[in-house]
C-alpha cells in the first residue's frame, strides 16, 4: 500500500507517465557461527521484492581481497557456496571471480519471476577474525555498501563459541554510507548470542559491527595464498612442483635435441665457392640454410626464372603521390621438363589465367599454389638427401603435442580452478611453458644430413664469396670474371642470403640497357645497385599479393570503526 500510495504522489505531483518500479531488499538478515577453530560459517537469507519488473534473479558479489589506503591488502577465504530458497530448495547459481570479489548470478537465465523471492546464501570464511594486541576481533560488513536498491530491514546475529564471559566481550554497530560513524538502532548480547539490527538504509548504505573477545579465544585461522584457503607452505610446495615440472620438461627436451636434433658435424671451415652447389635453386639452398621458405625465398625464385628466360618482369611506372608499386609478370616460355617440379607448380601458379598478368591480380588465387610448392620443395630436399624427414611434418609433430599440452592444461586448470581459483592459477603456467618450450625445440628439431650440412658449408662459402669487396676479391684464387651473366647466375642467391647489396655493388657500371628479363618503366638504364634497392618493395609485394592469403569478405563490428568496514561487504541487485 505505502508503494502504491508513493507511486501515486509521484505521478501527480511531478508528471511521472507511470508507475515507478521501486525494487528493494525487503530483509536482510547475517547469521555469523564463530568457531574456535577461528572459522565462520555464514548464512545470508536475503528477501527480495522486485516489485512490477521481470527479473531472472538477484546477483550477490562478496569481496575475498581488501585493499588499504596505505597500501596494505588482505584477504579472506570463501568456500562452500550453496543458495537455496526458503523451503530448502537449491537455487541456481553461477560463481565468477572479478576484481578480488566472488560474484553469485542468482536464478535461472532461462526464466524471469516477479514479486518477492527469498535466497539464502551459506558458506564459509577462514582468515575473517583479526588478531589484535588488545585481544581477538570479528569485524564484518553485513550486507556491502554495493546495493542499488535500498534494504528496508537489516539484522546480525552472531554465535560466539563455548567459554567466553559475557562481560569480556566489546560490542560496536555503525550504518549509513561508507565512512560513517553513526551507530546502528540496536546491539544487545544474550548469553553466547549478539544481535544488531537497522532499518530503511539508503541505496549504497550499510551495516558494519565488531565483536571483541580475549586474546586467545579463536585459533590462528589464515586465509592462505590470495585468499585460496591453502596454507603458504603448501602453495609453495606446490609452485616448486610447477616449476620443477617446466624445468624436467626443458631438460627432456634439450636432451632430445642433443640426440636427434642436431646437426651432423661438418668441415667447420668455409671454401670460397662461385657457383650453386649441386645445381640449387635459390629457394632450395635458402631452405638448406635456415630450414624454412619464407616470402624473400619466393621472390628470389621469381627472379631466378626470369633471369633463366622463363617470364620477364615489368616494374610499373609510379603514379603521382602514390606510394603503390606494382609488377607485371610476362610469360616468354613453358616450364618444360627440365624444370624442377616447384618452379613447375610456381610458374604455372602466376600465369593460370593469362600469359601476362599483374601481381596484384594475384591475391586471389596464388596463395594454394604458394603452398603446394612449399610443400614441393621440402619434399625435394629430403629426396635430395639434405634433410631427414620433411621440415614441415617435424616441426608439424611437436607443434601438435605443444598445442594439445596446452588445451588439455588449460581445461584442467580451468576444472581445477572451479574447485580452488588459485591452483588453476599455479597449474596453468606449467602446462603453459611447458607447451611453448616444446614449441620452441620443436622448430629446432629439423636436423640435416651429412650431406645437408656439407652442402649448406658450399652455401655460406658462396656467401662468403658474394659479400667481399672488390678490393679482397683478390684473395680467392680463380674468381670468375666480372661479367652480366655471372651477376644474373648469382643474384637470386644473393638474395635469399641477404647479400644483394655487396654483390651489385661489384657491377655497377657494367650495363649499358635493360636485361631481357626486366623492365623498369620509370627509366631506360638497368643498375644493379638502384635495381637490389628495391628487392625490399618487390618482396613486400610477393608477401601481401602472393604469399598472403586473401581475406574473406563480410561485415564485422568493431566495433576505527564505520560502516563499510571489516571482512563481508560487496553489494548486489537484480539481473
Amino acid at each position: 500500500m505505502k508503494k502504491m500510495l508513493l507511486s501515486l504522489f509521484l505521478v501527480i505531483f511531478f508528471g511521472f507517465p507511470g508507475i515507478v518500479s521501486a525494487e528493494s531488499v525487503v530483509d536482510f538478515q547475517g547469521d555469523y557461527q564463530l568457531e574456535s577453530s577461528g572459522e565462520i560459517e555464514v548464512t545470508e537469507t536475503i528477501k527480495y521484492d522486485f516489485f512490477d519488473t521481470y527479473r531472472h534473479g538477484i546477483y550477490r558479489y562478496i569481496p575475498y581481497r581488501y585493499d588499504y589506503e596505505n597500501g596494505g591488502r588482505s584477504y579472506i577465504n570463501i568456500s562452500k557456496l550453496t543458495v537455496e530458497d526458503q523451503n530448502g530448495q537449491k537455487v541456481q547459481f553461477k560463481k565468477s571471480i572479478e576484481n578480488g570479489n566472488i560474484v553469485l548470478m542468482i536464478g535461472d537465465p532461462q526464466k524471469k519471476i516477479t514479486g518477492t523471492m527469498t535466497y539464502i546464501i551459506s558458506y564459509r570464511v577462514k582468515g575473517g577474525i583479526r588478531y589484535l594486541k588488545t585481544g581477538d576481533e570479528f569485524f564484518w560488513n553485513v550486507n556491502g555498501n554495493g546495493w542499488n536498491v535500498p534494504v528496508e530491514s537489516i539484522s546480525a546475529r552472531v554465535t560466539l563459541p563455548e567459554g567466553i564471559k559475557e562481560g569480556d566481550v566489546r560490542l560496536a554497530c555503525w550504518s549509513g554510507e561508507y565512512g560513517s560513524s553513526t551507530e546502528c538502532d540496536t546491539k544487545n548480547q544474550e548469553g553466547r548470542i549478539i544481535k544488531f539490527s537497522d532499518n530503511n538504509l539508503a541505496i549504497g548504505h550499510g551495516l558494519s559491527f565488531t565483536v571483541g573477545v580475549p586474546a586467545g579465544t579463536f585459533e590462528i585461522s589464515k586465509a592462505g595464498f590470495l585468499g585460496s584457503g591453502i596454507s603458504d607452505k603448501i602453495i609453495i610446495f606446490l609452485v616448486a612442483i610447477s616449476i620443477s615440472v617446466v624445468v624436467l620438461v626443458f631438460v627432456l627436451m634439450l636432451r632430445h635435441w642433443w640426440k636427434k636434433g642436431r646437426d651432423p658435424k661438418g668441415r667447420g671451415t668455409l671454401i670460397a665457392e662461385y657457383s650453386p652447389p649441386e645445381n640449387l635453386t635459390p629457394i632450395e639452398a635458402g631452405t638448406i640454410l635456415d630450414g624454412k621458405v619464407d616470402s624473400r625465398d619466393i621472390s628470389a625464385e621469381i627472379i631466378y626464372l626470369a633471369v633463366n628466360g622463363y617470364l620477364k618482369i615489368k616494374k610499373e611506372r609510379n603514379k603521382l603521390f602514390s606510394g603503390n608499386k606494382n609488377y607485371t609478370f610476362i610469360r616468354l616460355k613453358e616450364a618444360g621438363k627440365k624444370l624442377k617440379s616447384f618452379d613447375a607448380i610456381l610458374l604455372d601458379g602466376i600465369f593460370e589465367s593469362a600469359d601476362e598478368v599483374r601481381m596484384s591480380e594475384l591475391k586471389k588465387s596464388f596463395y594454394s599454389s604458394t603452398q603446394k610448392m612449399k610443400t614441393k620443395v621440402y619434399d625435394s630436399l629430403v629426396e635430395g638427401g639434405y634433410f631427414k624427414e620433411r621440415v614441415t611434418t617435424t616441426v608439424g609433430k611437436y607443434l601438435a603435442l605443444a598445442a594439445a599440452i596446452f588445451v588439455i592444461g588449460v581445461g584442467v586448470s580451468l576444472a581445477v580452478g572451479q574447485i580452488n581459483n588459485i591452483l588453476g592459477i599455479i597449474f596453468m603456467p606449467a602446462f603453459v611453458f611447458s607447451a611453448i618450450i616444446i614449441a620452441g625445440f620443436g622448430l629446432l628439431m629439423p636436423a640435416r644430413t651429412a650431406k645437408g650440412v656439407t652442402i649448406k658449408e658450399k652455401v655460406l662459402g658462396l656467401k662468403e664469396y658474394m659479400k667481399v669487396a672488390e678490393s679482397d676479391r683478390l684473395k680467392f684464387h680463380n674468381s670468375p670474371k666480372k661479367t652480366p651473366e655471372k651477376f644474373e647466375e648469382l643474384l637470386p642467391y644473393a638474395i635469399v642470403l641477404g647479400v644483394e647489396k655487396e654483390w651489385a655493388k661489384q657491377f655497377e657500371d657494367i650495363y649499358k640497357g635493360q636485361p631481357s628479363w626486366y623492365e623498369d618503366s620509370n627509366s631506360r638504364h638497368f643498375t644493379p645497385i638502384l635495381f637490389v634497392s628495391s628487392i625490399n618493395n618487390f618482396s613486400s609485394a610477393v608477401t601481401t599479393n602472393m604469399t598472403t592469403p586473401s581475406s574473406a569478405s563480410g561485415s564485422g563490428f568493431s566495433g576505527g570503526g564505520f560502516s563499510g568496514g571489516g571482512f563481508g561487504g560487496g553489494g548486489g541487485g537484480s539481473w
